[in-house]
This record gives C-alpha cells, structure tokens and sequence, in this order.
C-alpha cells in the first residue's frame, strides 16, 4: 500500500482511532516521521510506535474493506475528471458564441454525473 492510500485512510477513517493511535499515524504518514524519531517524541518505544502503526493501519483498512468510501470517492474523482476532459473538447460555434453538443456528448456527461452523484455506474438512456 502506498503512503498516499495510507494518508487517505487516515483521513476517511482517523476519527475512530484513539488519540494515541491518531497521533502516531498522523506523524508517520503526515509528518514522514520514522518510528524512532516518534517514539523519541511521545517517550514510548520503537517497538510500541511499530505496533501502534500496524494495528491502527489494520483497523483503517478494516473499515476501508466494509464501507468502501475512499474507493467511492477515487471513482467520483475519476469520472469529473473525465467530465472535465469531455467539455475540454466541445467545439465553440463560431456564429452565435454558443457550443454545440451532441445527443451521445450529453449522454456521456449525464453517464458520469450519475457517478459523481450516486457514486456508482448507472446506464443513461
């Protein structure tokens, strides 16, 4: 798991991990603290820092598995970004300043809409 999916479960999840727990993740993955220099920090143990990391980054991951939110929310940025990419290419019509679209170009975008909205695939007629 990369540090990005690691700081994202922080952030999706952190408020149910105990001050403790939240402070040793928010360090390591926020701060790029090692574990020495945070055990140095808050007077535990290397060791105790590792095991704080690795339980609190299971029980991150636990609840990642059930309630699917950053997965939700990676598909949400991905289909405005495809939204984005669509208008990007609309041509301007050069008589009136309006732009034209077409019967699939819309369908396309109200696809990806429905993503954003609903946060899963759904068929446009």
């Amino acid at each position: 798991m990369d540090n990005h999916s690691k700081v994202l479960l922080l952030d999706f999840y952190g408020s149910i991990l105990t001050a403790k727990q939240f402070e040793c993740m928010d360090l390591h993955y926020n701060e790029d603290l090692s574990l020495a220099e945070i055990a140095e920090q808050l007077s535990i143990t290397r060791q105790g820092v590792y095991d704080l990391v690795k339980r609190s980054q299971d029980l991150l991951q636990k609840m990642e598995d059930k309630l699917g939110f950053i997965e939700k929310f990676k598909l949400r940025i991905l289909a405005a970004e495809r939204v984005t990419s669509i208008l990007d290419k609309l041509s301007e019509n050069e008589n009136d300043g309006q732009y034209s679209i077409s019967k699939a170009v819309m369908n396309s975008i109200k696809a990806e809409m429905n993503i954003i909205i609903e946060g899963e695939m759904e068929e446009v007629p």
